[in-house]
């Protein structure tokens, strides 16, 4: 896909890029979920390693972006692994979801934007629903 044909945000943050290769997991499988995932820029460094992906954002376009990007990933790549984009709060998300399992879990861009408390309340279910 040319970089022109991507809606949105054009490459992962230098610093998930980063964090993503000291850790290897360009060498690992797994699942990935983002909370703040816009139109899944970072996730496409995930998606383009094998990794299934689940992104969650509050923003319609942004998810209708990510959702278009993915597609022609997936089917310019042929990619066998998975991706899903849904559009809700992330707090309404982590308090109905139900056998979930992720290798990683990522909010890079969003945590800026919560409160102290609203932290301990994601850190907090993550740990009860065993993530």
């Amino acid at each position: 896909m040319l970089v022109s044909e991507i809606k949105g945000l054009k490459y992962p943050d230098d610093y998930v890029i980063k964090a993503f290769f000291k850790e290897k997991l360009n060498q690992k499988y797994g699942s990935v979920l983002e909370f703040g995932c816009a139109n899944g820029n970072n996730l496409s460094l995930f998606y383009q390693f094998g990794w299934n992906v689940l992104g969650v954002d509050l923003s319609k376009d942004a998810i209708d972006n990510a959702n278009n990007n993915f597609e022609k990933l997936k089917k310019e790549k042929k990619s066998l692994n998975n991706f899903n984009f849904i559009k809700k709060d992330m707090l309404q998300w982590l308090e109905n979801v139900e056998n979930e399992q992720f290798d990683a879990i990522i909010f890079p861009n969003i945590i800026e934007y919560l409160t102290e408390k609203e932290i301990e309340i994601v850190f907090k279910i993550i740990a009860q629903k065993n993530f």
